[in-house]
């Protein structure tokens, strides 16, 4: 309920008819809520029975403890990690036989089965999502050294479509860029689109301000998303990142062969070039000069139509 002040009424907001997730720590400690509720359905209050409880009962929920575990596991490489110890301990923990959970219990066995059945089927979709990222990023470092394959598709293409998230920062900038350094190449079209862009979302205005001082102007550019996108036999992409590239190959699968990760012209450095979204200035433009680096050496293969990326 909601209370109004002026006229000291009360109106009902929300009526939540399900039962509250810690429900299962409750009926561990005794308070079987739900098998209450069905005396009282099929006999009446009278036969409702006093919620007595145990004090002290722990309940865990499986699926989100090993989320955490994965979490913690990762932020061992980062500047803020979880000890060492902790992740030790709450690992052992899980194996008490003190602890209780939401869903594994020996007198209803099916829902624990079917949770640990949806944990197997996500942890081998990670692994196989690691194994395809691990997959492009070594193709993407392969192209460094004998970029043929990019500069075949870049020879033979009639369009080039460069990729981020939403299309509102790298993308645009990669776009208004390759559309400057390859003005000689009318035959050429060239634009941008986001994986999950906001159709009809400005540029970020940072973004903006950052690509005018370094002479490219966004000018009317409105975000496209890549779902909008018509089947092109021709047509290269240029993501941004890894998953850009590998959500391209699912949507386009005719197309997975011409879909490259920008920062593979790169000569130095990781082949993905992050989102600056969000950051200082100085970010945004370290982030565009490594899009003109790699934008110099796609212009590069175009006009020689070598096998070889000169450094400009």
């Amino acid at each position: 309920f909601k209370r109004d002040r002026t006229t000291r009424r009360y109106s009902l907001m929300e009526i939540n008819g399900r039962f509250w997730g810690s429900l299962p720590l409750a009926c561990a400690a005794g308070a079987d809520f739900p098998a209450n509720f069905v005396r009282l359905l099929l006999h009446g209050g009278d036969a409702v029975r006093a919620p007595g409880f145990r004090t002290g009962v722990r309940c865990r929920n499986l699926t989100q403890d090993l989320e955490w575990l994965r979490g913690a596991v990762a932020r061992l490489r980062t500047d803020r990690p979880v000890s060492a110890g902790r992740i030790v301990a709450d690992s052992l923990r899980l194996l008490l036989p003190g602890e209780r959970f939401d869903l594994q219990s020996l007198d209803d066995w099916r829902p624990g089965v079917a949770e640990l059945w949806r944990i197997a089927g996500r942890t081998a979709g990670m692994v196989r999502h690691r194994r395809e990222t691990a997959g492009w990023r070594r193709r993407m470092l392969a192209l460094r050294a004998q970029p043929g394959p990019l500069a075949a598709a870049l020879a033979d293409a009639d369009e080039i479509v460069a990729v981020c998230l939403a299309n509102r920062v790298r993308s645009v900038y990669a776009e208004h860029r390759l559309r400057q350094w390859l003005a000689d190449r009318p035959d050429l079209a060239i634009r941008s689109a986001g994986i999950e862009a906001r159709p009809g979302a400005a540029p970020d205005d940072r973004a903006r301000e950052v690509a005018r001082r370094r002479g490219v102007d966004f000018g009317g550019h409105v975000a496209t998303a890549t779902s909008a996108l018509a089947r092109s036999p021709r047509r290269v992409f240029l993501a941004m990142e890894t998953r850009h590239a590998l959500a391209l190959a699912r949507q386009f699968p005719e197309a997975a062969s011409r879909v490259f990760l920008l920062g593979a012209c790169l000569d130095r450095g990781d082949v993905e070039i992050p989102d600056p979204i969000d950051q200082p200035e100085p970010v945004y433009d370290a982030r565009f000069a490594e899009i003109d680096r790699a934008i110099r050496r796609c212009a590069d293969l175009l006009a020689a139509r070598s096998v070889q990326v000169r450094v400009p």
